[in-house]
């Protein structure tokens, strides 16, 4: 892999002169002899210090010569050798045995010989071995020179980031050339006559080669290729090319060529500005679905994210979600979700206070769901301005506004402006009540066109009151533990009809009624329907912490009303005089495992919805498992229930292999909606993923199909995350 270099540098040969230049003139301006293990000091900005269990220097000669276990240090940098012998006459450096020099950022350079010159523009190092920081590339070669202070030119060498050990001596990977050349200035390394080898193993061989040097953080170069097998579009081939605009933007261009289909690009463009981001992905290309009856087809999609921050507390930005056809994305695994929603918008918020201004293009993939029919909302406002109200007797008071305006292709048009106020005002008794008081009136006005049912004006006032009390009770139980219940009564007084016959109902459609919206006042879920009629909501929570690690919340309750209400659909749990009942229960055991629980029963405790998510987490295995359960609504066109199980985990098989799986089944229908499974390699020097997935679904164009697939990343050349240094070795013999 070819993109973003490894972030420390090599030790390049010129620090290594530079300290023996440094060492030597430092012993010639003064120093002859020395007691066993001396230490000099020179008067500069930085000590300079020498230890040696022999120094003698032939004045006649014009050589100083120090050996045994020589050691050099010089503020933060390390060199040791068994012997250092510098020569007047010749004004030539050289070192012998086991040379090694450490610098401040950790990088380590072993040699067993260097003859160098004090212009650092010409040296010869002999069986030079550079091994980059923190664990990383490693270049060995018989001799390496240094050239015009730039270039590191090592003959016979071989590059890798792999490690070895005695057991197992040969790396994973690694890269034999008859010369390499660093070129330190432009970051990068030059292979003459490259041969690549996988697991001792030629496999490759290029004339010329080039990637970003370790050193460098960012450069252009190509990414992991990924290889895949597709049932819908057969073998494909994606090699993305990455190339840096400067050090604040990037641009990743990637041909995906298939042979049923033909060839796409994508292209992904990222910048990162003072005060904000941007991330842009745009696919497009020329293909043939083949059963669509269409040929080849210019074809385009695409995601996108971009926000920044243009005034404290104000953000304006967008996200972009666009498909020239409905089975595009889907076709090519870039999305499985079946509603695509664009949106610009400016927001604005100062803690307390907030304005939000969206305009919104959502765009469907569902069968039977004419795309005319769907409303471009240009735009929607949303804005909310509180104050402390004294006046009251304290409490919150906000003012809000809402509107919104939804034109069609091919259907009704509609235009909202709501205006409202709200108040509340929380109090605790003595006896540990909590108490909170609330009042709000929200009046909406709506023009309605292209729609010979509804009149072309409609007003509405809604008012509403009420009252809460909540009393928690506290209890420290013998194990340690300790209980808290809290039983929760509210009561809303509000008009049981509000003339809503003329408005139409585009935002409060689904309600799903659950534990979290309880206590809420209003339980629609947008604006064009209000909940009306007075009511009683009673319930409770429960939570339970012990020392041991085990934690239980738990809440339920329902719903009294006064009258019968129609504003929900028949199926909601929310209609007639009483609710469903609600609740929810979750259990935890530490970090290691957690049951999240949500129901709705009906009267004689038959279940109308259920979700439980279980995972559970214990080195080296995960797991985790999710069900859905609903009854059939028609309100929302769903003619039949509801219920999907879905499955997955992971394993670490050893330090270096890792297995993950997933699976999703439609219980009603008896069958799978998708299925898959990865499995992982990683050391500290290269990444292989084979994975496979499956669609059991289909749509035109979007078959149903299995993926086979094969990653391949190759960290120190280019890039790669290094996080997992495991090395080849086995436990404790690295």
């Amino acid at each position: 892999m070819l993109e973003l270099g490894i972030e420390s540098p090599m030790p390049p040969a010129r620090t290594l002169i530079a300290h023996l230049i440094m060492v030597t003139l430092i012993l010639v301006s003064g120093v002859a002899a020395a007691d066993d293990k001396p230490v000099f000091h020179r008067q500069t900005d930085q000590p300079v210090a020498l230890v040696a269990n022999d120094i003698a220097y032939d004045s006649v000669a014009g050589v100083l010569t120090a050996t045994g276990a020589v050691e050099v240090y010089f503020g933060g940098r390390t060199l040791t050798a068994d012997k250092i012998v510098y020569n007047s006459q010749t004004d030539r450096i050289s070192a012998e045995g086991r040379i090694t020099l450490r610098t401040e950022a950790g990088e380590t350079l072993f040699a067993d010989a260097a003859d160098l010159d004090t212009e650092l523009q010409d040296g010869l190092i002999r069986g030079a071995r550079s091994v980059i920081a923190n664990g990383g590339a490693k270049i060995s070669a018989v001799e390496a020179q240094r050239v015009d202070n730039r270039y590191n030119v090592l003959s016979k060498a071989v590059f890798s980031p792999c490690k070895v050990c005695a057991n197992n001596p040969t790396p994973l990977w690694r890269i034999r050339a008859r010369q390499i050349i660093h070129d330190e200035e432009k970051g990068e390394i030059h292979y003459d006559q490259a041969y690549f080898d996988l697991a001792g193993v030629t496999v490759g061989f290029l004339p010329y080669f080039r990637h970003p040097s370790p050193e460098v953080k960012r450069a252009s170069g190509f990414l992991e290729p990924e290889f895949e097998i597709d049932g819908a579009y057969g073998a494909a081939l994606k090699v993305p090319y990455f190339l840096t605009l400067g050090d604040s933007a990037d641009l990743t261009v990637t041909p995906f060529i298939s042979a049923g289909d033909g060839a796409l690009l994508e292209i992904q463009y990222r910048r990162l500005f003072e005060r904000g981001s941007l991330d842009i992905t745009i696919v497009g290309g020329v293909t043939d679905y083949g059963n669509d009856n269409r040929g080849f087809r210019a074809r385009i999609g695409g995601f996108g994210t971009g926000e920044i921050e243009v005034d404290p507390g104000v953000y304006v930005g967008f996200e972009l979600e666009i498909a020239a056809d409905d089975p595009f994305l889907r076709r090519y695994d870039y999305t499985d979700n079946d509603r695509l929603t664009s949106e610009a918008y400016v927001h604005a918020y100062d803690g307390r206070n907030y304005a939000t201004v969206t305009a919104a293009y959502l765009q469907s993939l569902r069968a039977n769901d004419p795309q005319n029919a769907i409303p471009y909302v240009v735009p929607e406002i949303d804005a909310r301005y509180v104050l402390d109200t004294p006046f009251l007797g304290g409490g919150e008071f906000g003012l809000t506004l809402n509107g919104v305006g939804l034109i069609r292709e091919n259907g009704r048009d509609s235009a909202r402006v709501s205006l409202g106020a709200d108040w509340s005002r929380e109090v605790i008794t003595d006896s540990g009540m909590v108490l909170r008081g609330f009042a709000d009136a929200r009046a909406d006005y709506y023009q309605i066109g292209d729609d010979p049912t509804l009149d072309e004006n409609a007003y509405r006032l809604s008012p509403r009151a009420g009252i809460e009390a909540r009393m928690p009770f506290s209890r420290a139980d013998e194990s340690g533990g300790r209980h808290v219940i809290e039983p929760i009564v509210q009561f809303v007084v509000a008009p049981e009809d509000i003339f809503d016959g003329d408005i139409p109902n585009d935002d409060s459609v689904l309600s799903e009624f659950d534990t979290l919206i309880l206590f809420e006042t209003d339980r629609q879920t947008g604006f064009d329907r209000i909940e009306t009629g007075s009511r009683v909501t009673v319930g409770g929570r429960y939570q339970r912490f012990l020392k041991d690690g085990f934690s239980y919340k738990a809440a339920a309750g329902r719903i009294f009303r006064i009258e019968d209400i129609t504003d929900f659909s028949p199926n909601s749990g929310l209609v007639d005089d009483e609710s469903s009942y609600v609740a929810s229960l979750d259990i935890s055991y530490r970090d290691w495992a957690e049951v999240r629980t949500s129901w709705r029963f009906s009267d004689d405790f038959g279940i109308e919805r259920a979700d439980i998510l279980a995972s559970s987490s214990y080195d080296p295995f995960s797991i985790y498992a999710s069900y859905f359960f609903v009854e059939k609504d028609a309100a929302i066109n769903s003619s039949i229930n509801r219920s999907e199980l879905t499955l997955g985990g992971s394993a670490q098989l050893d330090r270096n292999w890792s297995l993950s799986a997933n699976a999703r089944r439609d219980l009603i229908a008896d069958r799978f909606v998708t299925a898959g499974a990865i499995l992982s390699y990683v050391n500290e020097c290269a990444g292989f993923d084979a994975f496979v997935k499956r669609r059991f679904t289909e749509s035109v164009s979007a078959p149903e199909a299995t993926t086979f697939g094969l990653r391949v990343r190759l960290f120190g050349a280019g890039g790669g995350d290094q996080s997992r240094a495991s090395g080849a070795c086995a436990y404790g013999a690295e």
